[in-house]
């Protein structure tokens, strides 16, 4: 259940100098012999560092002490005989660039401004040469990147890890590293990628927009993204291999919202084209849209026999849809913005969280309202009821997660640790855990005694899901990217 708050905009650019903040497994695993993450061939003749005296690491070390401090140790790792371990979260990359001069630079830190030099737990060594290979019509050099990287274990300085990387050209060889059509990309993702496997987690993709909403397909074989940009598209992806393997298209604004129907075949989404839309899973193909609401469609939801379809909009209404026929069956009336909605797994009660900071109650079958839940001081945002229907959790955007006994309406606990607002929260298959995504991480929590056994930290989480087995959590962000966690550990 992802949030529905409104997004921003994200671009970055690639500046000389690097600085990187990355996410924590849940299970982490060791790195194994370095890896190859494209083909290269033989890289240039390592830089050399003439060390100087450096600062003693203390809690209060700032970024850019930590630069000059780590950057001895990068050296070290090149030079060293390779060993494995596991790195820790967050990590501080350093890049060197031969052809600025035989000095570890930084580069502005990526949405991770809140993270201080004293969290960090790994650097990323990266050694860059390029080598000149042609020139283009338009008189541009061609040439090739190379990246030699080490995982340096912060700050005893062991090595835990190596791979390289490089770009490599088509006609001419080697391609222009500038911004632009036809330019060349750094080596960056691959590294990224294999960074995230490294430390135990899994980056099915990243989209280089927002992505505001995902799901898991009923079998868990298919994961569905939205797009909360102009592109206002929707991917299927399929876990296995990790490739898309149907894009839809239709709306004419970003979709905040998506829904598998029970059986798996049809797909819905929300939108702020004020619609709402169902999908055939197996061929992409639009099969109906519904139009009612005035505003933005900011959350849906299908009934668990899969002949309801409930959507929660801008314009303070809940709908209740017939799928069957696309009639509209009710409208509830609800204010602030209704930003989230959810059946119970009996059908029977449909929740609707909104801006005015409460978690109202509705009888299906009648419309009628039974119970407004009240102690929230923000706007909720997400909420949904655990498999066994005997608990309900929801989030607003004060960072605040309260949980709730359905069978007396009461509050059983109160969950607080994000520092903006949670955007999302997903009971485990089981019902054991909760987790939630917020703008500092995502946290798992037991619900029996309320204490939070894991956090994996990485800002701007937009949703959160478990795999119908429970194996493992799909986290997504305001970056674009989309995270799998193995989180088979877990209670």
């Amino acid at each position: 259940m992802g949030s529905n708050m409104p997004s921003q905009s994200n671009s970055v650019k690639v500046p000389a100098i690097l600085l990187l903040l990355a996410l924590t497994a849940c299970s982490p695993r060791a790195v194994a012999a370095p890896a190859k993450l494209s083909p290269t061939d033989t890289l240039a003749p390592p830089n050399t560092y003439e060390p100087t005296d450096m600062p003693v690491p203390t809690p209060t070390l700032s970024l850019e002490t930590l630069h000059f401090t780590a950057a001895p140790l990068c050296e070290a790792a090149f030079a060293s005989p390779e060993s494995t371990g596991s790195p820790e979260a967050p990590v501080f990359t350093l890049l060197n660039k031969e052809y600025e001069g035989q000095e570890w630079q930084r580069w502005g830190v990526q949405y991770y401004d809140a993270f201080s030099a004293s969290e960090v737990r790994t650097l990323v060594c990266i050694r860059e040469s390029r080598t000149a290979t042609g020139t283009y019509t338009d008189f541009q050099s061609a040439y090739r990147l190379d990246w030699q990287v080490r995982l340096v274990r912060w700050p005893d300085g062991e090595l835990l890890g190596a791979t390289e990387s490089a770009l490599l050209g088509d006609e001419p060889p080697g391609r222009k590293y500038q911004p632009g059509p036809g330019y060349g990309e750094s080596p960056r993702l691959p590294l990224l990628t294999w960074l995230s496997s490294a430390m135990g987690d899994r980056t099915l993709l990243v989209h280089g927009r927002t992505v505001s909403d995902l799901a898991f397909s009923p079998d868990g074989k298919t994961l569905a993204t939205a797009a909360d940009d102009r592109d206002s598209t929707v991917n299927l992806w399929d876990i296995a291999t990790g490739q898309v393997v149907l894009i839809l298209k239709g709306h004419g604004n970003s979709v905040r919202s998506i829904a598998f129907s029970p059986d798996g075949k049809t797909l819905a989404t929300g939108s702020h084209d004020f619609t709402v839309k169902l999908w055939s899973t197996s061929t992409g193909q639009e099969v109906r849209t519904f139009e009612g609401h005035d505003g933005g469609v900011e959350s849906v939801a299908f009934s668990p026999d899969g002949k309801t379809l409930a959507s929660g909009g801008s314009d303070d209404t809940v709908v209740l849809w017939d799928v069957a026929t696309g009639r509209k069956v009710r409208t509830l009336g609800d204010e602030g913005g209704v930003f989230t909605v959810a059946f119970a797994p009996d059908g029977r009660i449909l929740l609707s969280g909104s801006g005015d900071t409460t978690v109202k109650l509705w009888d299906v079958a009648s419309g009628k309202l039974l119970r407004t839940l009240s102690g929230h001081e923000g706007g909720v945002v997400t909420a949904g009821f655990s498999p066994d229907g005997k608990t309900l959790a929801s989030g607003d955007w004060n960072g605040v997660v309260k949980v709730w006994d359905v069978a007396t309406w009461e509050l059983l606990r109160t969950l607080t640790g994000h520092q903006g607002t949670v955007s999302s929260v997903a009971f485990s298959p089981n019902g054991r855990i909760l987790a939630s995504g917020g703008d500092d991480a995502v946290r798992l929590w037991e619900l029996t005694t309320g204490l939070e056994v894991r956090t994996i930290q990485g800002l701007s989480v937009s949703s959160v899901a478990f795999s119908p087995d429970g194996n493992t959590l799909a986290s997504s962000y305001l970056d674009g990217t989309i995270k799998l966690w193995d989180v088979s550990s877990s209670p």
